[in-house]
C-alpha cells in the first residue's frame, strides 16, 4: 500500500468543492471567489445550477499566485 495522508479536517480529499468550501480553502470571501470566477481566473464546473471547483483548480490557482 502507498503512504497514507494525514487527515486534515479542514480539507477532505474530494473531487469537487462548493463555492463556500472553495472560499474557505483559499481563505477568501465568497464575493472575491465570485470575482475570480467571473474574470476566469479560477476554473469551475457548472452542474445544473451548482458551481463547483475541483481540487486541482484550487491547487493550480494557488501555485499560479505564488
Amino acid at each position: 500500500m502507498g503512504a497514507s495522508m494525514p487527515h486534515d479536517a479542514r480539507m477532505e480529499l474530494k473531487l469537487l468543492y462548493s463555492k463556500r468550501e472553495s472560499a474557505q480553502i483559499l481563505s477568501i470571501s465568497l464575493r472575491t471567489l465570485d470575482a475570480l470566477i467571473k474574470r476566469k481566473e479560477l476554473a469551475f464546473l457548472r452542474i445544473g445550477k451548482r458551481v463547483l471547483i475541483s481540487g486541482q483548480s484550487l491547487q493550480q490557482f494557488v501555485e499560479k499566485t505564488d
